[in-house]
């Protein structure tokens, strides 16, 4: 298991396999500041790194329970220690089933999940036992210029003085959704405000005077489009896209698993469905069938752009 000091070479590793860089910064915020710890196997050949299976805890939320589970990120191998097996088994699948043995099962996590491309998902449906879960479907709003803005931006102060209610948002959202990541207020202020790679904006559906915000959104705006990561009070899902049309000028993207119920709700908001720019593959895997069994987490795992590791 990772120890302090193996980040170094986590980082190299990780600029040998995906030919980028990430920086220190990014990684202990990711994988040290993560609010339910962290979660990480390594493979040595002697003293050199050469695999890991790593993932981030989140709580998931499951037809009224909380559940641990986690999200598969930064899984590798070196390129020139794929050959190499011990008893027949080479270094990475032993890494994996570390992993699992470590952090996976009863009391531990419960569902991994990920969001791999179509290369690494055939890998991992050899090696970590990755399913589909519901593809993903991109939704693509039109602006609309007309009439009022019904949305105030708000700052990070004017959001802690709404946590409360946004994990009242989020208990509702969960129940309304079956199977989702449960998102606390120390969940979202981590994955957000405190995220230092991307910068996302929060906005708020206007209350009538002198009340609190009706629901909550996040977005992270792009050039060409505003892709919506979250939304805080699903009930109010159309009230806070159309005040969304009208906030930004650009088209809106976000996603939603195809087929999803919470797909109706879009009836009164010009639309298109569409396969998402990013080629990546949902999957999800259980660890625990007598908590939470494997087909019905698949068919009814809900996320949202905000779930990947991918913005």
């Amino acid at each position: 298991a990772f120890r302090n000091g193996d980040e170094f070479q986590i980082l190299e590793l990780f600029q040998q396999v995906f030919g980028k860089e990430k920086t220190l910064k990014h990684w202990i915020w990711e994988f040290k500041l993560n609010p339910y710890g962290t979660q990480i196997m390594l493979g040595f050949h002697f003293n050199k790194l050469v695999a890991q299976c790593a993932a981030i805890p989140v709580m998931l939320y499951a037809e009224g329970r909380l559940l641990k589970g986690a999200q598969l990120v930064d899984c590798m191998s070196h390129p020139r220690y794929r050959a190499i097996a011990v008893r027949k088994k080479g270094i990475f699948a032993i890494t994996v089933q570390s992993f699992f043995d470590e952090f996976t099962g009863k009391g531990k996590d419960a569902y991994l999940f990920g969001f791999p491309s179509y290369r690494h998902y055939r890998l991992g449906k050899l090696l970590l036992g990755y399913r589909k879960v519901r593809p993903i479907s991109e939704i693509v709003i039109q602006p609309d210029e007309n009439g009022k803005p019904l949305l105030k931006e708000l700052h990070k102060k004017e959001m802690e003085q709404f946590e409360n209610l946004i994990e009242k948002f989020a208990e509702e959202d969960a129940g309304l959704l079956k199977f989702c990541l449960f998102k606390s207020w120390r969940y979202v202020k981590w994955r957000y405000l405190e995220n230092p790679v991307n910068q996302y904006r929060f906005l708020a559906l206007k209350p009538n005077k002198g009340r609190k915000p009706k629901a909550f959104c996040v977005v992270k705006e792009e050039e060409e489009a505003v892709l919506v990561m979250d939304i805080f009070n699903l009930k109010l899902l159309p009230e806070v896209l159309k005040g969304l049309r009208k906030h930004f000028k650009k088209p809106l993207k976000m996603w939603i698993p195809q087929e999803h119920p919470l797909t109706k709700a879009l009836d009164t908001i010009p639309h298109k469905i569409r396969e998402p720019e990013i080629k990546a593959v949902p999957v999800g895997r259980s660890f625990d069938e007598e908590s939470l069994n494997w087909d019905w987490a698949n068919e009814n795992f809900f996320y949202t752009m905000g779930d990947s590791d991918l913005f």
